[in-house]
Protein backbone atom coordinates (compact mmCIF):
# COMPACT_ATOMS: atom_id res chain seq x y z
CA UNK A 1 0.00 0.00 0.00
CA UNK A 2 1.24 3.43 -0.75
CA UNK A 3 0.45 6.67 -0.87
CA UNK A 4 1.00 9.55 -2.95
CA UNK A 5 2.67 12.79 -1.71
CA UNK A 6 1.90 16.03 -2.64
CA UNK A 7 4.57 16.20 -5.24
CA UNK A 8 3.40 13.49 -6.79
CA UNK A 9 5.80 10.86 -5.02
CA UNK A 10 4.74 7.16 -4.40
CA UNK A 11 6.20 6.19 -0.85
CA UNK A 12 5.24 3.68 1.73
CA UNK A 13 2.05 4.18 3.49
CA UNK A 14 3.52 3.07 6.60
CA UNK A 15 7.24 2.27 8.37
CA UNK A 16 9.24 0.39 10.75
CA UNK A 17 8.18 2.43 14.13
CA UNK A 18 10.55 3.89 15.62
CA UNK A 19 23.63 34.93 13.63
CA UNK A 20 20.21 35.32 11.71
CA UNK A 21 21.20 34.78 8.19
CA UNK A 22 19.60 37.10 5.22
CA UNK A 23 17.95 34.09 3.73
CA UNK A 24 16.74 32.45 6.65
CA UNK A 25 14.29 35.50 7.31
CA UNK A 26 13.87 37.70 4.82
CA UNK A 27 12.08 37.80 1.68
CA UNK A 28 14.50 36.72 -1.58
CA UNK A 29 14.26 39.32 -4.41
CA UNK A 30 13.64 37.89 -7.48
CA UNK A 31 16.23 35.63 -9.41
CA UNK A 32 17.03 33.40 -12.39
CA UNK A 33 17.61 29.26 -12.21
CA UNK A 34 20.57 28.28 -10.76
CA UNK A 35 23.70 28.61 -14.23
CA UNK A 36 25.72 25.85 -13.98
CA UNK A 37 28.96 26.65 -12.23
CA UNK A 38 31.61 27.68 -14.28
CA UNK A 39 33.90 27.17 -11.34
CA UNK A 40 33.71 24.83 -8.44
CA UNK A 41 33.90 27.90 -5.71
CA UNK A 42 34.59 31.53 -5.85
CA UNK A 43 31.61 34.32 -5.81
CA UNK A 44 31.22 36.46 -2.72
CA UNK A 45 28.68 38.02 -0.12
CA UNK A 46 27.70 41.40 -0.77
CA UNK A 47 28.17 42.17 2.80
CA UNK A 48 31.23 39.83 4.32
CA UNK A 49 33.29 40.50 1.15
CA UNK A 50 35.08 37.99 -1.39
CA UNK A 51 35.08 34.69 -0.59
CA UNK A 52 37.90 32.80 1.01
CA UNK A 53 40.38 30.64 -1.08
CA UNK A 54 39.24 26.60 -0.35
CA UNK A 55 40.92 26.07 3.56
CA UNK A 56 43.35 23.53 3.81
CA UNK A 57 44.80 23.16 7.58
CA UNK A 58 47.83 25.56 6.63
CA UNK A 59 45.20 28.02 5.06
CA UNK A 60 42.54 28.29 7.45
CA UNK A 61 39.26 30.47 6.49
CA UNK A 62 38.16 33.25 8.90
CA UNK A 63 40.81 35.49 8.19
CA UNK A 64 42.90 34.50 11.08
CA UNK A 65 46.62 32.88 11.08
CA UNK A 66 46.52 29.42 12.13
CA UNK A 67 43.11 27.14 12.34
CA UNK A 68 39.98 27.43 14.80
CA UNK A 69 40.96 25.70 17.88
CA UNK A 70 40.16 21.70 17.37
CA UNK A 71 37.76 20.96 20.11
CA UNK A 72 35.77 22.73 23.18
CA UNK A 73 38.58 25.15 24.05
CA UNK A 74 39.73 28.47 23.53
CA UNK A 75 36.70 30.94 24.07
CA UNK A 76 34.19 28.60 22.15
CA UNK A 77 30.99 28.41 23.47
CA UNK A 78 31.16 24.61 23.18
CA UNK A 79 33.59 24.94 25.91
CA UNK A 80 30.64 25.56 28.49
CA UNK A 81 28.89 23.55 26.54
CA UNK A 82 31.02 20.08 27.00
CA UNK A 83 30.71 20.62 30.88
CA UNK A 84 27.13 21.34 30.87
CA UNK A 85 25.68 19.98 28.92
CA UNK A 86 25.93 16.15 29.62
CA UNK A 87 24.10 16.52 32.14
CA UNK A 88 21.09 19.49 31.56
CA UNK A 89 20.49 19.64 28.10
CA UNK A 90 17.00 18.10 27.01
CA UNK A 91 13.52 19.20 26.36
CA UNK A 92 13.59 21.41 29.61
CA UNK A 93 15.83 24.09 28.29
CA UNK A 94 14.99 27.28 27.78
CA UNK A 95 14.66 29.84 24.49
CA UNK A 96 18.33 31.02 24.02
CA UNK A 97 19.77 33.93 22.09
CA UNK A 98 22.93 32.81 19.95
CA UNK A 99 26.56 33.50 20.88
CA UNK A 100 27.66 36.76 18.84
CA UNK A 101 30.55 36.77 16.15
CA UNK A 102 27.82 35.55 13.22
CA UNK A 103 28.76 37.31 10.34
CA UNK A 104 25.58 38.01 7.68
CA UNK A 105 23.77 38.75 11.01
CA UNK A 106 21.05 40.76 9.90
CA UNK A 107 18.59 41.13 6.64
CA UNK A 108 19.98 44.66 4.77
CA UNK A 109 20.49 45.77 1.11
CA UNK A 110 24.23 45.03 0.47
CA UNK A 111 24.62 48.92 0.35
CA UNK A 112 23.64 48.66 4.25
CA UNK A 113 25.95 47.32 6.85
CA UNK A 114 24.93 45.60 9.59
CA UNK A 115 25.00 48.34 12.38
CA UNK A 116 27.31 47.67 15.27
CA UNK A 117 25.51 46.01 18.06
CA UNK A 118 23.04 44.42 15.87
CA UNK A 119 24.64 41.45 14.79
CA UNK A 120 22.19 39.24 17.24
CA UNK A 121 18.93 41.13 16.34
CA UNK A 122 16.26 38.88 14.57
CA UNK A 123 14.89 40.95 11.39
CA UNK A 124 11.06 41.35 11.91
CA UNK A 125 8.76 38.70 10.45
CA UNK A 126 8.76 39.08 6.44
CA UNK A 127 5.85 38.04 3.68
CA UNK A 128 6.78 34.98 1.95
CA UNK A 129 7.91 35.39 -1.29
CA UNK A 130 7.72 33.17 -3.64
CA UNK A 131 11.15 32.17 -5.49
CA UNK A 132 11.43 32.73 -8.99
CA UNK A 133 12.03 28.91 -9.52
CA UNK A 134 10.56 26.67 -6.39
CA UNK A 135 12.87 23.93 -5.59
CA UNK A 136 12.09 20.51 -4.59
CA UNK A 137 13.95 20.15 -1.03
CA UNK A 138 14.39 16.87 0.69
CA UNK A 139 14.60 17.20 4.45
CA UNK A 140 15.69 14.67 6.76
CA UNK A 141 14.36 14.16 10.34
CA UNK A 142 12.56 17.74 9.49
CA UNK A 143 9.31 16.69 11.49
CA UNK A 144 11.50 18.97 14.87
CA UNK A 145 14.35 21.02 15.64
CA UNK A 146 16.05 22.62 12.93
CA UNK A 147 15.15 20.65 9.85
CA UNK A 148 11.11 21.60 10.98
CA UNK A 149 12.66 25.53 10.64
CA UNK A 150 14.49 24.67 7.70
CA UNK A 151 11.53 23.23 5.83
CA UNK A 152 9.09 26.08 7.46
CA UNK A 153 11.58 28.99 6.10
CA UNK A 154 12.15 27.27 2.38
CA UNK A 155 8.16 26.77 2.23
CA UNK A 156 7.77 30.34 2.91
CA UNK A 157 10.02 31.12 0.25
CA UNK A 158 7.70 28.80 -2.24
CA UNK A 159 9.72 25.65 -2.14
CA UNK A 160 8.04 22.24 -2.55
CA UNK A 161 9.21 20.52 0.34
CA UNK A 162 9.45 16.24 1.81
CA UNK A 163 9.58 15.80 5.32
CA UNK A 164 11.57 12.18 5.37
CA UNK A 165 11.03 11.13 8.48
CA UNK A 166 10.74 7.67 10.52
CA UNK A 167 7.68 8.33 12.63
CA UNK A 168 4.92 8.30 10.36
CA UNK A 169 2.68 9.78 13.40
CA UNK A 170 5.01 13.18 14.16
CA UNK A 171 5.76 13.44 10.02
CA UNK A 172 2.24 13.94 9.27
CA UNK A 173 1.82 16.25 12.56
CA UNK A 174 4.18 18.22 11.59
CA UNK A 175 2.74 18.62 8.14
CA UNK A 176 -0.26 19.95 9.41
CA UNK A 177 1.59 22.42 11.62
CA UNK A 178 3.09 23.78 8.47
CA UNK A 179 0.76 23.82 6.20
CA UNK A 180 -1.22 26.14 8.82
CA UNK A 181 2.00 28.53 9.28
CA UNK A 182 2.19 28.52 5.39
CA UNK A 183 -0.69 28.76 3.49
CA UNK A 184 -0.94 26.87 0.67
CA UNK A 185 2.54 25.22 1.43
CA UNK A 186 3.25 22.03 -1.06
CA UNK A 187 4.52 19.69 1.82
CA UNK A 188 4.47 15.72 2.54
CA UNK A 189 6.20 13.35 4.52
CA UNK A 190 7.53 10.27 3.86
CA UNK A 191 8.87 7.30 5.69
CA UNK A 192 12.67 6.72 5.99
CA UNK A 193 14.46 5.06 8.50
CA UNK A 194 18.01 5.75 8.60
CA UNK A 195 18.66 3.07 11.19
CA UNK A 196 17.29 0.69 9.05
CA UNK A 197 18.79 0.71 5.09
CA UNK A 198 16.16 -1.53 3.54
CA UNK A 199 13.97 1.89 4.49
CA UNK A 200 16.83 4.22 3.04
CA UNK A 201 16.62 1.86 -0.22
CA UNK A 202 12.39 1.84 0.00
CA UNK A 203 12.22 5.80 0.44
CA UNK A 204 14.95 6.12 -2.24
CA UNK A 205 13.15 3.50 -5.29
CA UNK A 206 9.96 5.08 -4.49
CA UNK A 207 11.26 8.50 -4.43
CA UNK A 208 13.45 7.94 -8.06
CA UNK A 209 10.39 6.07 -9.78
CA UNK A 210 8.01 8.72 -9.00
CA UNK A 211 9.59 11.17 -11.80
CA UNK A 212 9.65 13.90 -9.19
CA UNK A 213 12.85 16.19 -9.38
CA UNK A 214 15.29 16.67 -6.47
CA UNK A 215 17.20 20.07 -6.09
CA UNK A 216 18.44 20.06 -2.44
CA UNK A 217 19.04 16.90 -0.73
CA UNK A 218 19.35 18.15 3.27
CA UNK A 219 20.96 15.35 5.27
CA UNK A 220 19.82 16.57 8.67
CA UNK A 221 18.69 13.93 10.82
CA UNK A 222 21.11 12.58 13.49
CA UNK A 223 21.30 11.10 16.79
CA UNK A 224 24.02 12.57 19.34
CA UNK A 225 25.85 10.58 22.57
CA UNK A 226 23.15 7.78 22.81
CA UNK A 227 23.46 4.76 24.92
CA UNK A 228 24.95 1.97 22.97
CA UNK A 229 22.40 0.88 20.51
CA UNK A 230 22.96 -1.10 17.07
CA UNK A 231 20.86 -0.70 13.79
CA UNK A 232 18.65 -3.15 12.10
CA UNK A 233 21.59 -3.60 10.18
CA UNK A 234 24.14 -4.14 13.05
CA UNK A 235 26.37 -0.63 13.00
CA UNK A 236 26.28 1.38 16.09
CA UNK A 237 23.66 3.71 15.86
CA UNK A 238 25.17 6.74 15.68
CA UNK A 239 28.17 6.08 12.76
CA UNK A 240 24.95 3.91 11.25
CA UNK A 241 22.45 6.93 11.39
CA UNK A 242 24.29 10.38 11.07
CA UNK A 243 26.84 8.43 8.29
CA UNK A 244 25.97 5.39 6.99
CA UNK A 245 22.15 6.24 6.44
CA UNK A 246 22.85 9.58 4.81
CA UNK A 247 25.99 8.05 2.76
CA UNK A 248 23.44 5.56 1.35
CA UNK A 249 20.75 7.69 0.73
CA UNK A 250 22.82 10.24 -1.34
CA UNK A 251 24.38 7.92 -3.63
CA UNK A 252 21.05 6.08 -4.25
CA UNK A 253 19.63 9.99 -5.24
CA UNK A 254 22.15 10.74 -7.13
CA UNK A 255 20.96 10.16 -10.54
CA UNK A 256 18.76 13.08 -9.50
CA UNK A 257 20.97 15.55 -7.98
CA UNK A 258 23.75 15.38 -10.72
CA UNK A 259 21.66 16.12 -13.93
CA UNK A 260 23.69 18.36 -15.69
CA UNK A 261 20.88 20.84 -16.88
CA UNK A 262 19.78 21.26 -13.50
CA UNK A 263 21.92 22.69 -10.31
CA UNK A 264 21.26 20.82 -7.33
CA UNK A 265 22.92 20.98 -3.71
CA UNK A 266 23.92 18.53 -1.29
CA UNK A 267 23.86 19.73 2.61
CA UNK A 268 25.02 17.95 5.25
CA UNK A 269 24.76 19.03 8.35
CA UNK A 270 27.77 18.26 10.76
CA UNK A 271 28.84 19.67 14.08
CA UNK A 272 32.12 21.28 15.39
CA UNK A 273 31.85 17.83 17.79
CA UNK A 274 33.98 16.80 14.41
CA UNK A 275 37.25 18.41 15.88
CA UNK A 276 37.49 15.92 18.63
CA UNK A 277 36.55 13.02 16.65
CA UNK A 278 38.98 10.61 15.08
CA UNK A 279 37.92 7.73 12.31
CA UNK A 280 39.24 4.44 14.07
CA UNK A 281 39.24 2.08 11.43
CA UNK A 282 40.31 -0.83 14.29
CA UNK A 283 37.71 -0.17 15.37
CA UNK A 284 35.04 1.65 13.09
CA UNK A 285 31.70 -0.12 14.15
CA UNK A 286 32.82 0.31 17.78
CA UNK A 287 32.58 -3.69 18.39
CA UNK A 288 35.06 -3.60 20.68
CA UNK A 289 34.48 -0.99 23.14
CA UNK A 290 31.95 1.62 22.96
CA UNK A 291 32.01 5.63 24.27
CA UNK A 292 28.73 7.85 23.48
CA UNK A 293 31.16 10.65 22.50
CA UNK A 294 33.79 9.12 21.04
CA UNK A 295 30.88 7.43 18.75
CA UNK A 296 29.32 11.27 18.11
CA UNK A 297 32.42 12.39 17.50
CA UNK A 298 33.51 9.90 14.40
CA UNK A 299 29.93 10.25 13.04
CA UNK A 300 30.37 13.68 12.91
CA UNK A 301 34.02 13.74 11.33
CA UNK A 302 32.26 11.03 8.91
CA UNK A 303 29.83 13.75 7.50
CA UNK A 304 32.80 16.73 6.78
CA UNK A 305 35.03 13.66 4.93
CA UNK A 306 31.92 12.44 3.34
CA UNK A 307 31.49 16.18 2.06
CA UNK A 308 35.10 16.97 0.81
CA UNK A 309 35.63 13.58 -1.05
CA UNK A 310 32.06 13.69 -2.62
CA UNK A 311 33.14 17.32 -3.77
CA UNK A 312 36.77 15.37 -5.04
CA UNK A 313 34.95 13.13 -7.16
CA UNK A 314 32.51 15.38 -8.75
CA UNK A 315 32.88 16.72 -12.58
CA UNK A 316 31.60 19.91 -13.09
CA UNK A 317 29.16 18.40 -15.30
CA UNK A 318 27.08 17.10 -12.38
CA UNK A 319 26.07 20.45 -11.57
CA UNK A 320 25.92 19.64 -7.69
CA UNK A 321 27.41 21.49 -4.53
CA UNK A 322 27.75 19.94 -1.89
CA UNK A 323 28.87 21.34 1.93
CA UNK A 324 28.61 20.71 5.51
CA UNK A 325 27.79 22.97 8.41
CA UNK A 326 27.79 23.60 11.44
CA UNK A 327 24.39 24.64 13.19
CA UNK A 328 25.76 26.10 16.76
CA UNK A 329 24.50 24.21 20.47
CA UNK A 330 21.13 24.10 19.70
CA UNK A 331 18.04 23.30 22.64
CA UNK A 332 16.45 20.25 19.99
CA UNK A 333 15.51 16.62 20.79
CA UNK A 334 19.27 15.68 19.47
CA UNK A 335 20.46 16.05 23.24
CA UNK A 336 17.38 13.51 24.87
CA UNK A 337 19.77 11.26 25.44
CA UNK A 338 22.12 13.21 27.80
CA UNK A 339 19.88 14.03 30.56
CA UNK A 340 21.21 12.27 33.54
CA UNK A 341 18.31 11.04 35.89
CA UNK A 342 20.52 10.66 39.01
CA UNK A 343 20.80 14.40 39.03
CA UNK A 344 19.22 16.30 41.50
CA UNK A 345 16.39 18.66 39.11
CA UNK A 346 17.12 22.05 41.19
CA UNK A 347 20.98 21.25 40.26
CA UNK A 348 19.78 20.08 36.55
CA UNK A 349 17.44 23.94 36.26
CA UNK A 350 20.65 25.78 37.38
CA UNK A 351 23.22 24.26 35.33
CA UNK A 352 20.79 25.05 32.34
CA UNK A 353 20.42 28.74 33.47
CA UNK A 354 23.62 28.75 33.34
CA UNK A 355 23.90 27.48 29.99
CA UNK A 356 21.35 29.16 28.57
CA UNK A 357 23.25 32.00 27.27
CA UNK A 358 25.46 30.09 24.97
CA UNK A 359 22.30 27.74 23.34
CA UNK A 360 20.69 28.47 20.25
CA UNK A 361 17.31 28.37 19.29
CA UNK A 362 15.62 25.86 16.58
CA UNK A 363 14.74 29.10 14.50
CA UNK A 364 18.71 30.45 15.27
CA UNK A 365 20.24 26.96 14.59
CA UNK A 366 18.26 26.34 10.99
CA UNK A 367 19.82 29.40 9.58
CA UNK A 368 22.91 27.88 8.00
CA UNK A 369 20.99 24.84 6.69
CA UNK A 370 18.67 27.70 4.68
CA UNK A 371 21.10 29.66 3.59
CA UNK A 372 22.86 26.74 2.07
CA UNK A 373 19.81 25.31 0.69
CA UNK A 374 18.74 28.51 -0.71
CA UNK A 375 21.18 31.26 -1.15
CA UNK A 376 22.44 32.79 -4.52
CA UNK A 377 25.54 33.73 -1.96
CA UNK A 378 26.80 30.15 -2.74
CA UNK A 379 25.86 29.55 -5.90
CA UNK A 380 28.59 27.06 -7.26
CA UNK A 381 30.36 27.51 -4.31
CA UNK A 382 31.55 23.62 -2.80
CA UNK A 383 33.59 21.91 -0.82
CA UNK A 384 33.50 24.04 1.96
CA UNK A 385 32.07 23.48 6.04
CA UNK A 386 30.26 26.49 7.17
CA UNK A 387 29.58 27.80 11.06
CA UNK A 388 26.93 30.95 10.88
CA UNK A 389 26.39 31.32 7.47
CA UNK A 390 30.16 31.86 6.90
CA UNK A 391 32.90 28.95 4.99
CA UNK A 392 35.44 28.07 7.71
CA UNK A 393 37.81 25.53 8.33
CA UNK A 394 37.35 22.34 9.86
CA UNK A 395 39.72 20.41 11.87
CA UNK A 396 43.29 19.29 9.73
CA UNK A 397 41.69 15.83 10.38
CA UNK A 398 39.24 16.59 8.40
CA UNK A 399 41.26 17.69 5.10
CA UNK A 400 43.13 13.49 5.11
CA UNK A 401 42.46 13.04 1.93
CA UNK A 402 43.42 9.43 2.32
CA UNK A 403 41.10 8.54 5.17
CA UNK A 404 38.21 10.53 3.40
CA UNK A 405 38.97 7.61 0.33
CA UNK A 406 39.28 5.02 2.59
CA UNK A 407 36.09 5.57 4.72
CA UNK A 408 34.28 6.20 1.31
CA UNK A 409 35.13 2.90 -0.07
CA UNK A 410 34.64 1.25 3.42
CA UNK A 411 30.69 3.06 3.73
CA UNK A 412 30.30 1.61 0.10
CA UNK A 413 30.86 -2.31 1.14
CA UNK A 414 29.20 -1.55 4.37
CA UNK A 415 25.77 0.06 2.91
CA UNK A 416 26.07 -1.84 -0.82
CA UNK A 417 25.69 1.74 -2.09
CA UNK A 418 25.57 2.31 -6.03
CA UNK A 419 29.23 3.09 -6.98
CA UNK A 420 28.91 6.83 -8.55
CA UNK A 421 29.51 6.47 -12.70
CA UNK A 422 31.45 9.83 -13.19
CA UNK A 423 34.95 9.58 -13.23
CA UNK A 424 37.24 11.49 -9.98
CA UNK A 425 37.47 15.32 -11.06
CA UNK A 426 40.52 17.08 -10.96
CA UNK A 427 40.08 18.64 -7.94
CA UNK A 428 41.66 18.28 -4.69
CA UNK A 429 40.28 17.97 -1.52
CA UNK A 430 38.55 21.63 -0.24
Amino acid sequence: MHAVSRIGVSLPASGRGRSVCAEAGASPAPSTPDPRPAARGGGGCPRCGPRPRSPTPDRPLGGGKGAPAAGPAGGNPDALHALVVPVVWGPQARRHVRAPGARCAVPAPPSQPVPRGHEGVPPPAAPAVPSARPKTVVITGGNTGIGFETAKALLRKGDKVVLACRDDAKAAAAVARLQGMVPGAEVSSATLDLADLSSVRDFSKAYLDSGASLDVLLNNAGVMACPEMRTADGFEMQLGVNHLGHFLLTLELLPLLTDPASPARLVNVASEAHKFGKINFADLNSDKSYSAWTAYGQSKLANVLFTYEMNRLLPNTANLTVNSLHPGVVATELGRYLLNPNVPQFLTDTLAALASPLLKTPQQGAETSIYLASSADVRGMSGKYFDNCTPVASSPASYDAAVARKLWELSVEMTGAPAPSFAAAEVTVA
